[in-house]
């Protein structure tokens, strides 16, 4: 991720897999900034992250709030002396209190980055206060691949599926006096040699950690008498 060095981004329910300080030691590496706005640390209800960052982008002052789904609870509870200090609170209710703490000043685009879900996304738009501004949600989680963006309560809210198929693009055009998003343009880019070359030292990169995973994982470690319908075995699970 650092060598793609993206603007901001906001955390998945992965980035628990391993553990709350497997979570630090990623923000602690990151060279980009992480926001999330409803995970809190209950004893002190302080959040536990960033919440928002607002960059300029070509003159224009753009709010991004982090949002992320109730499923990281399930990985923290893995962990019992974690799970019992750490808590997630209503997204709603977190993206009105920083969107009325800016009321009185000049931003001009606030985005949603939303690890939730497609559907849930749809509810959060519903429930948000046209006063507090909120002009997009950029999501995942769902892995739902729009060719068009939805909009509810005037917000625009897209996804791009998952992995590196394609990318997203949002052509916008935003209104200053009225801070408010008057022309769009959204866009799927397919990922592939028509599109891009590979980038070569990325790709390197990628080898070197690709020989050491192959070198430890990369083998036999069990064998099965018979075969195992793999679509039935991922709808049970």
């Amino acid at each position: 991720m650092n060598y793609l060095a993206p603007n901001v981004v906001t955390l998945g329910n992965h980035e628990l897999d391993y553990g709350f300080p497997h979570l630090l030691f990623l923000e602690k590496m990151a060279n980009f900034p992480i926001v999330n706005a409803n995970l809190y640390i209950k004893k002190y209800g302080k959040r536990l992250m960033n919440p928002y960052i607002i960059l300029n982008v070509d003159g224009f002052d753009v709010m991004f709030i982090g949002i992320v789904t109730e499923e990281v609870l399930s990985a923290l509870k893995l962990d019992k002396s974690i799970g019992t200090f750490v808590g997630l609170e209503d997204a709603a209710a977190e993206v009105g209190k920083i969107c009325n703490t800016y009321k009185n000043e000049d931003i001009d685009l606030t985005i949603l980055l939303t690890h939730i879900g497609f559907e849930e996304d749809q509810k959060l738009a519903a429930m948000l206060d046209p006063e507090w501004g909120v002009d997009m949600i950029i999501g995942g989680h769902s892995h739902t691949l729009l060719e068009q963006p939805a909009q509810v309560n005037n917000i625009l809210i897209t996804q791009a599926a998952v992995g590196t198929d394609q990318i997203g693009r949002f052509d916008i055009t935003v209104d200053d006096d009225t801070n408010s998003i008057v022309e769009w343009k959204w866009e799927l880019i397919p990922i592939n040699d028509q599109v891009a070359s590979p980038d070569v030292d990325l790709q390197n990169f990628i080898n070197t950690y690709k020989e050491q995973v192959d070198r430890k994982y990369n083998r036999i470690v069990n064998t099965f008498k018979s075969s195992i319908d793999s679509s039935r075995a991922r709808t049970r699970n």
